[in-house]
């Protein structure tokens, strides 16, 4: 009998053992995926086009591009024939993008002159949207929701 205990202790001991290793595996399985997702979502050059912005509520007709290239955004609107251009420094990026399937959420945090701005990209399978959000001075937050119609890959 005595046999069979030891039998058994060993063979439950085998199991934990057996669950621990699978356990760390998986562990780092997932942590170097994550790495890998979020270091291809640092480097992920883009060209975003919206023909329409919501502002305050309020949808208005506005031609706009996002061009992503390095560790830069730039912002293009096309206003009664003239183009207009901003530039945003990113300081940081955060979030998860499927580049194959335009789904996910990324939000870009930069920078404009001293003003903080942050970019989030989200998209759904029903539609596909960009926030942009500006910090006033007074700490209010300005958002311009943009539909986005097309994401180009660079």
């Amino acid at each position: 009998i005595r046999t069979n205990n030891a039998f058994s202790n060993l063979h439950l001991n085998l199991k934990y053992i057996d669950m621990r290793y699978i356990f760390n595996n998986i562990l780092a399985l997932t942590f170097l995926f994550g790495s890998v997702l979020q270091a291809q979502t640092n480097t992920l050059d883009f060209k975003i086009t919206s023909n329409n912005v919501k502002i305050s509520g309020q949808n208005s007709p506005l031609t706009s591009t996002f061009t992503k290239t390095g560790n830069t955004i730039v912002w293009t609107q096309l206003v009664n024939g003239n183009t207009n251009t901003t530039s945003f420094i990113v300081g940081n990026v955060t979030g998860n993008w499927n580049q194959e399937t335009s789904l996910g959420v990324i939000i870009y945090n930069m920078i404009n002159g001293d003003m903080p701005v942050t970019l989030t990209i989200s998209g759904k399978r029903t539609e596909t949207s960009a926030r942009l959000s500006f910090k006033r001075s007074d700490n209010k937050t300005e958002n311009y929701i943009f539909n986005i119609n097309t994401i180009y890959y660079q």
